[in-house]
């Protein structure tokens, strides 16, 4: 007689979309049951759009800043572009940049790849980023400035669904992507009287800033990503059961 595998838990997934849409899809393919449950909205912010003669070379971090981003002229395309991510180079693809410089794995081995750069002070960088950055890019000693092109706004509350789902047990396990998804999900559980059903549930946390916030909160268990993607969260989950 064998010993039967562990159950898979009910994994709830609180991306915004489009992201939600597609890490629930992987998910299902690796034999998780998932509920969807966006916490954050990602929308533009009002921002001046993107001309060659802004900048020398532009920095991105996330997929929404690149997707969210106004491009003024077909030349601004051409602009050297440093990345964080493989999925933020992708989307730079798809809009058209041409010239990807360096991908990285992380915020901080972009720093360093730029500290290597031996005319860095001579050029005139652009961040391209959200409202909300856990990041600060410098340059020469000098903090980069910021091209503020979308805000991530807060779900005012839990669907029904999700509030039964927490009440009744069923919620086995929360991806966390960001620290303020974390906080918002707190936030909503007091809302709703729910903080308790947390001691029964584990969390998969992007980075250790993101588990610290959710760290006011008992949970069954708490793990994080040995790197802040997407691949090392799915490893960390599939870890964790």
């Amino acid at each position: 007689m064998t010993a039967q595998e562990p159950q898979k838990p009910l994994v709830l997934v609180t991306r915004p979309q489009p992201q939600n849409s597609e890490t629930c899809a992987d998910l299902q393919q690796r034999g998780f049951s998932v509920f969807a449950e966006p916490l954050l909205q990602i929308r533009a912010a009002p921002h001046e759009p993107l001309e060659e003669s802004d900048t020398e070379a532009l920095v991105f971090t996330s997929r929404n800043a690149v997707e969210k981003l106004r491009i003024g002229t077909e030349a601004a395309l051409r602009l050297p572009v440093y990345a964080v991510g493989k999925r933020t180079a992708d989307a730079l693809k798809n809009r058209g940049f041409s010239d990807i410089r360096k991908t990285a794995e992380t915020a901080a081995v972009l720093q360093k790849h730029l500290d290597t750069l031996k005319t860095i002070e001579k050029i005139r960088f652009l961040y391209i980023s959200g409202r909300d950055r856990a990041h600060v890019f410098s340059a020469g000693g000098k903090i980069l400035p910021v091209r503020e092109v979308y805000k991530a706004v807060r779900t005012g509350n839990f669907t029904e669904n999700l509030r039964l789902a927490l009440h009744n047990g069923r919620i086995g396990a929360i991806l966390f992507y960001s620290a303020r998804t974390a906080e918002n999900f707190i936030r909503l559980a007091k809302d709703c009287d729910l903080l308790g059903k947390c001691a029964s549930i584990t969390i998969i946390c992007i980075s250790t800033r993101t588990a610290d916030v959710a760290g006011h909160v008992r949970w069954r268990k708490t793990a994080v990503a040995e790197k802040p993607d997407h691949r090392h969260m799915m490893k960390a989950l599939e870890e964790a059961f």
